[in-house]
């Protein structure tokens, strides 16, 4: 429902003004004649010109601003599943019983980044879920059953 409000309040302006535009431009061929709108046609081209300029820049700079956060999330993904990948690889050398707890957060925490997190970003919210309830509590304690419910 939100992305219905989103799209009419910034669609029906679009919509409303370009159908003002074709509504003049309509009125104008109808009330000024060709002859007396001739010599305006070269100012007319210019201006167009520089629209045309302008909006091409706009274009390059949006590309590169998506282009940059997209590397830029790339980035972020791929440095947090190195880091995961590497505390579980660490996690072999100890003892049975810590290997066992420290993989079963790093599945967890995993699967929460996931299932949890990622559909929260794609709709433009930040994740909180593996910092805020799972791995360390607030007060320092081991928590992982928090993050293991969530994931199952």
């Amino acid at each position: 429902m939100e992305y219905v409000t989103i799209a009419v309040l910034f669609l029906l302006p679009i919509f409303l003004l370009t159908l003002l535009g074709a509504a003049g431009v309509q009125l104008t061929q109808r009330l000024v004649p060709v002859e007396q709108r001739k010599p305006h046609n070269a100012a007319i081209g210019i201006i167009y010109g520089g629209l045309y300029v302008l909006f091409g820049e706009i274009v390059e700079f949006t590309s590169l601003l998506v282009l940059n956060n997209y590397n830029a999330a790339r980035v972020a993904v791929q440095s947090e599943s190195g880091a995961l990948a590497r505390i579980y690889e660490l996690s072999q050398r100890l003892p049975e019983s810590k290997r066992e707890e420290i993989q079963g957060l790093a599945e967890s925490y995993a699967c929460v980044v996931v299932e949890k997190e990622w559909p929260l970003l794609v709709v433009g919210h930040r994740g909180y879920w593996a910092t805020h309830v799972g791995g360390l509590g607030f007060d320092g304690r081991h928590r992982s059953g928090a993050l293991h419910d969530l994931c199952t």
